[in-house]
């Protein structure tokens, strides 16, 4: 990567002024595929259960309240435990670095507790031997209550440990290459647990006759929908950061702000698309959604830290010859602590993400209560409670989009220069 010579002191300005950045450093992880090649594995762990879970634990007896409590402790673990691992990964030293120990010892945990998951019905039989069902079944659903919680607990110290590693020491413009690597790799797991799911279906895709008065999803369109969702999600995902890249006019900003709007109005779009065909196009326009929403906010986040401690550098080397005034610097040294704290800033922006998800989570229980108490009507009236509930998020992707708007990004136009530098040079 090239490196941009340091601006003359007549060109310091304020820092509520856009100002050209100074590149001076290089980001001293790992190359970037290399380094965000973690989030495969981690979405092959979440694909994996959220596809197969359910049908596991209904094979093993499990009652619909124990499955709803094990799925209800993934964002739960995911507001209170990924904030705590991020700030202990913030202060820890250790010869392996501040990350990859959690990356680790979360690692095997995860594997420890699918596999233990798995063969939860062979490890009962063994600790209860010639005991009753009754005992069987009790130490069945402990077995499978402390795993799974076990499995999200280590899946958050995983995810923030990754976030953080592909972010530490890094430019702007490598934070946001970093985290369309990231992105990416996440989507092509997806994409691949999804085909392998929709091929295991191929036969009931042929026996299942999706009816057209319905205007809902047979189970084979499902699998064929989210496969094709994650597909859209994976070619965007290759394909927007290439268009900021090569696009003066657009920036990620733009790109988050119309991905939210176009969510929105997809899921509006239940008002008038009733058929199989329709919802499956609308669905897949969502995978575009998702591809920015797994790239920018992590993408801003880690430019924006990243962006104060280039600025915390520089104001220091000035205050030598009085290049910036001694309040702008205390200013800068303030915010400087974001530069160090990026897996307390990653743990803070995913408990943002899991308390709305909570909220839904109980906002579709109370459904359900209500719905189950008219039996004549409990089908339709699931199906009919399940098309607001995604009316209703597409509200609030609206407003979400609102409120993007109104994101700052004091990165960009040193950023602009400094990502065409930075794709160059790959192509060098």
């Amino acid at each position: 990567m090239n490196t941009q010579q340091r601006p003359p002191a007549d060109c310091e300005r304020g820092l509520g002024d856009s100002i050209q950045i100074p590149i001076e450093r290089k980001c001293t992880s790992s190359p970037h595929f290399r380094t965000a090649a973690g989030f495969a594995g981690l979405q092959v762990i979440f694909t994996t259960f959220i596809g197969h879970g359910v049908t596991h634990f209904e094979d093993l007896g499990l009652s619909q309240t124990e499955i709803a409590i094990m799925l209800f402790a993934g964002p739960i673990c995911g507001a209170t435990f990924q904030p705590y691992f991020g700030n202990w990964s913030d202060q820890i030293r250790s010869p392996w670095g501040r990350r990859k120990p959690f990356i680790l010892f979360g690692t095997i945990v995860l594997i420890l507790s699918i596999l233990t998951i798995a063969w939860a019905d062979a490890i009962a039989h063994f600790l209860t031997n010639s005991a009753s069902n009754e005992t069987y079944r009790t130490v069945l659903v402990l077995i499978i209550l402390l795993s799974t919680f076990l499995l999200w607990i280590a899946a958050q110290a995983v995810q923030v440990g990754l976030r953080a590693l592909i972010s530490d020491g890094c430019t702007p413009a490598e934070q946001v290459k970093a985290s369309a690597w990231a992105g990416c790799y996440g989507n092509f797991a997806a994409t691949l647990g999804n085909l392998s799911a929709y091929i295991n279906d191929e036969n009931e895709l042929r026996k299942n006759v999706v009816l057209k008065s319905s205007g809902t999803l047979g189970s084979g369109m499902g699998s064929l929908t989210l496969l094709a969702y994650s597909t859209v999600a994976l070619c965007m995902g290759v394909l927007l950061p290439n268009l900021v890249s090569f696009t003066k006019a657009v920036s990620i900003s733009h790109l988050w702000i119309a991905s939210l709007g176009l969510f929105g109005i997809s899921m509006l779009g239940t008002f008038v698309v009733f058929s199989s065909f329709g919802s499956f196009v609308l669905f897949s326009i969502v995978g575009i959604s998702w591809a920015a929403s797994t790239w920018i906010p992590y993408a801003l986040l880690g430019a924006e830290a990243s962006h104060l401690s280039e600025l915390s550098d520089d104001s220091e080397r000035s205050s030598d010859y009085g290049g910036i005034a001694s309040d702008e610097k205390a200013h800068v040294e303030n915010r400087n602590d974001m530069s160090t704290q990026l897996g307390l800033i990653y743990g803070v922006h995913n408990l943002s993400i899991c308390l709305p998800q909570i909220l839904m989570c109980l906002g579709m229980g109370l459904v359900s209560l209500v719905s189950d108490r008219k039996s004549e009507e409990k089908r339709n009236k699931q199906s009919f409670d399940s098309v607001w509930i995604l009316r209703l998020g597409g509200i609030f992707a609206l407003l979400a989009m609102y409120i993007a708007t109104r994101v700052e990004e004091p990165f960009q136009r040193g950023l602009s220069v400094e990502y065409k530098e930075l794709n160059q040079d790959d192509e060098g």
